[in-house]
């Protein structure tokens, strides 16, 4: 992937972070909670593998109806909000919309439906080895902790805390 100049030198400049904590993603009944997505999305490029969960059940219940509102018709599954521990050790915090606008994501481009500008950040964050991004959501007023899989250390366990339909 090509990325526009400066990008991977701005974000080479942020200083990392670990991050320990809850998480909460969201499922379909039958999909187990640590799968990730490698189709791509918002903060991840085709073939580059991320698990994307929130920071409040609230944000992760917006994102989840707003991608089912999109798809136009009804699911046939229910859906699991799980809460999950992880502990990671290099996560850039990309929320301060001020670095968003430098970074090339804007209001705008936050909230559209082509994910150009954010995937370039998101697989520019992959591609320097960091194994989380933090960004805000889209769609509610919490934060979202993309976790690049591949980046991960072997040994980090994502541990399901508990799990329950909504």
């Amino acid at each position: 992937m090509d990325y526009p100049g400066g990008l991977l030198q701005r974000l080479g400049e942020l200083p990392p972070g670990p991050w320990p904590g809850q998480v909460f993603r969201w499922t379909f009944e039958g999909i187990p909670p640590d799968r990730p997505n490698a189709r791509g999305a918002r903060w991840n490029p085709p073939a580059v593998v991320a698990l994307y969960t929130g920071l409040s059940r609230d944000v992760v219940k917006a994102e989840s109806q707003y991608l089912i509102d999109a798809q136009g018709f009804p699911p046939t599954r229910g859906r699991i909000m799980h809460t999950l521990a992880i502990s990671l050790n290099s996560v850039l915090d990309i929320t301060n919309p001020k670095l968003l606008g430098e970074l090339g994501v804007t209001p705008e481009a936050l909230q559209s439906t082509d994910h150009t500008a954010c995937q370039m950040v998101g697989g520019a964050v992959e591609r320097l080895g960091h194994d989380g991004l933090l960004v805000p959501s889209a769609r509610g007023a919490a934060n979202n902790l993309v976790i690049y899989v591949n980046n991960l250390p072997y040994d980090t366990p994502i541990t399901v805390l508990a799990s329950e339909p909504f």
